[in-house]
């Protein structure tokens, strides 16, 4: 490197840091805004007070509105109980519930013993 270069990159790196010490020490000199603008806007302890009181109330109230309504959900949306269905029994042969062994009905399919609808009674044994 040739000697201007190197006296041309100390003279900018002197600068630099020069402008930072200069930033630096200016930054440490200035008073603090936000701790004058906390001493002017200082609120008194019963206003601070009140305004708890009043968030503490709307809260509550809402809280139990909140409430009010998971409840009313919860009872809505539980199912009314019901009593199971009870199965139809038919006699083999007879599906048209008379009683009567009619000749068309073994025509038609009915339940086997297993529960299965078919035509073939010699299925179910």
């Amino acid at each position: 490197m040739s000697h201007r270069a190197i006296l041309a990159l100390s003279a900018a790196l002197t600068a630099f840091v020069l402008i930072l010490a200069g930033a630096a020490a200016s930054y440490a000199l200035r008073s603090d805004p936000a701790a004058s603008a906390k001493e002017s806007d200082a609120v008194p302890a019963e206003v601070v007070r009140t305004r708890e009181a009043e968030y503490r109330r709307l809260l509550d109230d809402a809280n139990a509105r909140l409430r009010a309504q998971q409840m009313a959900f919860a009872a809505a949306s539980e199912p009314e109980p019901q009593a199971p269905a009870a199965p139809a029994v038919f006699a083999r042969g007879d599906d048209d519930r008379d009683g009567e062994d009619d000749e068309d009905d073994d025509e038609r399919p009915h339940v086997g013993q297993e529960g299965r609808w078919s035509d073939d009674e010699d299925d179910h044994g």
